[in-house]
């Protein structure tokens, strides 16, 4: 019998050097962080949803919000704005 997993949808947000944020959702995060590495420089907040719609629901409940206030909501979770890229998939 083959066990599988539940889908994971990850909201995520991206920064850039001067701390810009992009606020996304994927199921594999590791992949489009490859592709977006030359624009962003780390991963600083994500959570994780097996639900697609409340992962969508965040994801544009995120993008309303002004950066600033964005900004809080990842430092509530990460104050020094570290890259958690490998907290999801290690190293």
């Amino acid at each position: 019998m083959k066990l599988t997993c539940a889908p994971e949808h990850i909201v995520y947000i991206l920064s850039d050097k001067s701390n810009v944020t992009f606020v996304g959702i994927s199921g594999n995060i590791k992949l489009l962080f490859d592709e977006q590495k030359n624009s962003f420089s780390k991963l600083i907040y994500f959570e994780k949803f097996s639900d697609k719609d409340k992962a969508f629901r965040r994801k544009r409940d995120l993008d309303k919000i002004d950066e600033s206030k964005r900004l809080r909501i990842v430092k509530n979770k990460n104050p020094e704005l570290l890259n958690l890229i490998f907290t999801i998939y290690g190293n």
